[in-house]
């Protein structure tokens, strides 16, 4: 009996036997099985294309749309050289330059920054951290409650209204509204800054053609209202930080000019945000948010809310720090990499903000555990442990590190060490762990601190006692990674980049038309594979007849 294996050979020296020929399976086959590399390929080629379709960006103004966008925003630190150079050249000779970068004077300066964003929670040393502070969050409206937003640490362009306006603002993961000042505003940085001699860009509805009224009946006012006489008048906001600095003014609605990641013409989608009439303290002056505050909060009123109700986008973004205070990124729609690690948000706590559960702290090989719930927030500099796990964490971090402990030159930290030769020290490694088991290397837990002739004087850890039961993982710990803040399965999920700025994700959400070709190129690829494997069996089974 002939075996089932063969060759193929030459037609003119083909093996006949007494019954028929016996030919190779596809000498008779059609042009698909002949030649399968040509229809894989074509397949090939139309798989790309469900990928890309329709990933050109549209123009004009978009309402709703397939939820599948990326959108990115260059994000300058603002005490970058970038941010130097760009404030030196809006506010001239006005311009108050900060202390040099890396001496004890410039890490002061981020420290009080903090206090001012969390006081009451995050204490000065010696005996100021013995008086009584406010809570660290407070709000005139209603149940919304806010971080202090007295000092921004992130800054980004945006750009409102047709003919479009640029505004340079500060962003937050802290807060939900954006706001921007208004023209013939009573009282804000362009009607009485005296600090700075230069024209503040502000938001003028008369002179954009897409500018509309949002009234007291709009869902979005239920947020941030702060007094409806009728559901017709347009909707006032009142928000008081915990400091003594607010805004008010009333809500509008107007497109916004979305950049493709990819590249391409902007995107031009509706939002709504504040025009600002009235702020005080620190907004007044310009200083700290230039051209107004971006909200990136978890509330319907925030961007990112607002675009993902709209389908523009996935309920979804991230954020990604460059080490060094330089610049990075914002991608809004980034539901973040499947490589990525992750925990889930916490969302039955109130207020919501990205609060996660920290359960460990690993210093070196030892893990300390800690069990206190922390908060991811880009507008602080620093991380901040809870008493308890602070205290644990640092007798551990005593043991491993060998060198002599000195006095802090700094106010921000407490423990700092003089190694005897700084080319060559060794330092235990610093990583936290989260609920469900995710960990979040850390990969400059370690300040190197140098006197104005750029000479070494200590090393210090940058991890900070909160004074409360709760924790903040600031700017310092999220450096080099993208952090996703995924709403829509409410966790947060960070993967390790080389560069920010460099960084391009590739994981939004497909909008239909491009599911439906991939479902499309993926059901003809299958039925292709199914007539093969069905030809060939037919051939095997007719062969020796």
């Amino acid at each position: 009996m002939p075996t089932r294996s063969w060759r193929r050979i030459p037609s003119e020296h083909s093996i006949r036997t007494p019954t028929r020929a016996i030919r190779a399976p596809y000498q008779n086959s059609p042009f698909w099985l002949k030649q399968p590399w040509r229809m894989l390929l074509l397949l090939l080629l139309l798989f790309l294309g469900s990928v890309l379709c329709c990933a050109a960006p549209v123009t004009g103004r978009t309402t709703s749309g397939s939820a599948g966008g990326l959108y990115t925003f260059e994000v300058t630190h603002r005490f970058s050289d970038k941010a130097r150079e760009e404030l030196k050249a809006r506010h001239g000779d006005a311009f108050l330059d900060w202390p040099r970068q890396g001496t004890p004077e410039f890490h002061d300066m981020l420290f009080h920054l903090d206090l001012h964003r969390h006081p009451g929670r995050v204490l000065p040393r010696g005996d100021a951290a013995k008086a009584k502070a406010p809570p660290l969050m407070a709000s005139s409206v209603g149940n919304t409650t806010y971080f202090n937003q007295r000092d921004g640490l992130q800054y980004t362009y945006i750009e409102i209204g047709t003919p479009s306006q640029r505004f340079y603002v500060a962003l937050d993961t802290g807060s939900d509204l954006l706001w921007l000042p208004c023209a013939h505003c009573v009282s804000c940085a362009p009607s009485v800054s005296t600090l700075y001699d230069t024209t503040f860009n502000v938001y003028d509805a008369s002179n954009s053609s897409s500018s509309e009224r949002v009234t007291c009946s709009s869902p979005y006012c239920v947020d941030v209202a702060s007094a409806c006489s009728s559901s017709t008048m347009q909707c006032p906001y009142h928000i008081q930080y915990i400091s003594p600095v607010t805004t008010e003014g009333y809500l509008v609605e107007d497109v916004m000019y979305l950049i493709p990641q990819k590249g391409g013409n902007k995107t031009a989608a509706d939002v709504v945000f504040g025009c600002g009439t009235n702020q005080t303290g620190e907004f007044q002056t310009g200083a700290t948010v230039p051209d107004g505050l971006l909200g990136l909060g978890m509330r319907n009123i925030s961007v990112p809310s607002i675009l993902a109700q709209a389908k523009v986008m996935a309920d979804s973004f991230s954020m990604c720090f460059d080490y060094g205070l330089g610049t990075g990124r914002l991608v809004l729609g980034d539901r973040g990499s499947p490589k990525a690690y992750s925990t889930p948000i916490i969302t039955h706590v109130s207020p919501q903000f990205y609060w996660v559960g920290l359960s460990y702290v690993l210093v070196g090989g030892v893990s300390v555990k800690t069990m206190t719930m922390a908060v991811f927030d880009t507008g602080t500099t620093y991380t901040y442990l809870a008493t308890p796990a602070y205290n644990s964490v640092m007798a551990v971090v005593d043991q491993a590190i060998l060198y002599k402990r000195i006095a802090s030159p700094s106010e921000a930290y407490d423990h700092c060490y003089s190694p005897p030769n700084v080319e060559n020290v060794m330092l235990p490694t610093i990583t936290l762990r989260f609920t469900g088991g995710a960990k979040l290397e850390i990969l400059q837990p370690y300040a190197i601190l140098a006197d104005h002739t750029g000479n070494v004087i200590a090393i210090c850890l940058t991890l900070v006692d909160s004074k409360s039961e709760y924790s903040i993982i600031g700017h310092n710990f999220m450096v080099n990674h993208s952090i996703t803040f995924d709403r829509v399965k409410n966790k947060i999920t960070w993967i390790q980049v080389p560069s920010c700025s460099n960084y391009r994700t590739s994981f939004g959400s497909m909008n239909r038309v491009q599911a439906t070709w991939l479902t499309v190129s993926l059901s003809i690829l299958s039925s292709y594979f199914l007539l093969v494997e069905t030809h060939l069996d037919y051939t095997r089974a007719t062969r020796y007849i």
